[in-house]
């Protein structure tokens, strides 16, 4: 976790003002992109291989994103809807500060788990009970398939009486 952070959030530093050496700035550049995906291996792996303590299996059964991944594929459908709605419902430019934007990001976020729960309400879980309660419909042969297996197993049956009296 460490190694992702710094990755992540220490260029920025070296950005800003900071009076860090080139050679410094350049190194962590470059070991950046080698450090960021063994980072992210070293978090994830575990979870992926079933290491049942590892911190990202714990935090993935939290009820939280249970409720989140059983919503998730209407999240996909809407959030393009929100994020439009939110950025380009005004139409004059705007020069957003950075906490403009966290306030942004989060009412897109809002929204986007709001009409995802209610598209999952209305249309997912009555199409997934419909098709939980219902088998589907057995098709014309296998329909004669079940009707000749029955009949052969009926003669069988006495057949296997007739021998016995």
């Amino acid at each position: 976790m460490f190694i992702l952070s710094f990755v992540t959030f220490f260029p920025r530093m070296l950005q800003t003002g900071s009076d860090w050496p080139q050679w410094f700035h350049s190194m962590c550049i470059n070991f950046g992109r080698i450090l960021y995906p063994f980072a992210t291996t070293l978090i994830v792996g575990p979870s992926l291989l079933g290491v049942q303590g590892s911190f990202f299996r714990t935090l993935l059964d939290t009820r939280l994103f249970n409720f989140l991944s059983r919503i998730s594929y209407s999240m996909y459908l809407v959030h393009g809807m929100a994020i439009f709605y939110i950025n380009w419902g005004n139409r004059n430019d705007q020069y957003l500060s950075i906490v403009n934007t966290y306030i942004l990001t989060l009412a897109a976020i809002a929204i986007t788990v709001l009409f995802a729960f209610l598209l999952t309400l209305i249309l997912e879980l009555p199409f997934r009970k419909l098709w939980l309660n219902n088998d589907p419909p057995a098709t014309l042969s296998e329909k004669d398939g079940k009707e000749g297996k029955e009949e052969k197993e009926g003669a069988l049956l006495k057949g296997s009486e007739a021998e016995v009296a």
